[in-house]
């Protein structure tokens, strides 16, 4: 395991930009796709998995690029820029539940989920972040720990606790949920399809439910 983390860690530019990439590349490919007329409800939540995509490509790339601007930009402008990628990985775990939300609407003899769900927990984990970041000791690492080490942890400790606290809380406030419903979605929109669709699709969206 020791290896292993070492790996990774000499690695970690690779890493992250690949890491990255994959999203990025993930939610372009679905934009392209999605310009395709069809009235399969499954594409009509494509556009949302697609932003989730470009979403999260762009703050994986954050742990990359704060660090770079971090040298040349005064700290003010490095928190800033700390607290958008935060957003960004709130706003793109939100969208992913949207992709969920959107799917179970779509499927036919099922509740349909208010449209405003993953909105409403957007503003909740904003208030959660606020709150319970504010209660935590003012013994927080400081700044410039991070900007010596460019570290992830320290990254997420930068200005404080809010930013540890809103990592967490947004994994499972929203990434969770988002995911669940992703493959229930998948999952459930997959049965009326079978009669029309090929085996391949048919797999490919089982095993992309058993992905999320």
């Amino acid at each position: 395991m020791d290896a292993l983390a070492d790996l990774f860690a000499t690695n970690r530019i690779i890493v992250l930009s690949v890491y990255g990439q994959v999203f990025f590349v993930m939610g372009l490919a679905i934009a392209l796709q999605s310009l395709h007329r069809s009235t399969l409800p499954l594409a009509r939540a494509l556009p949302w998995l697609a932003a989730f995509g470009i979403l999260h490509g762009l703050h994986e790339w954050g742990y990359l690029f704060v660090p770079l601007q971090s040298g040349y930009l005064p700290l003010p402008l490095t928190e800033i820029l700390l607290f958008i990628q935060l957003a960004l990985k709130g706003i793109s775990f939100a969208v992913l539940l949207q992709f969920g939300v959107e799917l179970l609407r779509g499927a036919r003899g099922r509740a349909a989920l208010p449209r405003w769900l993953p909105a409403a927990l957007l503003l909740a984990w904003s208030g959660a972040t606020a709150v319970v970041s504010t209660t935590i000791p003012a013994h927080a690492p400081t700044p410039g720990a991070w900007l010596e080490a460019g570290r992830i942890d320290e990254a997420l400790n930068a200005i404080g606790a809010s930013l540890a606290v809103g990592d967490v809380l947004a994994r499972w406030m929203l990434a969770l949920p988002g995911a669940l419903l992703a493959a229930w979605g998948l999952w459930v929109i997959a049965v009326p399809l079978r009669s029309v669709a090929r085996p391949s699709v048919m797999a490919g969206l089982r095993t992309a439910a058993v992905a999320f």
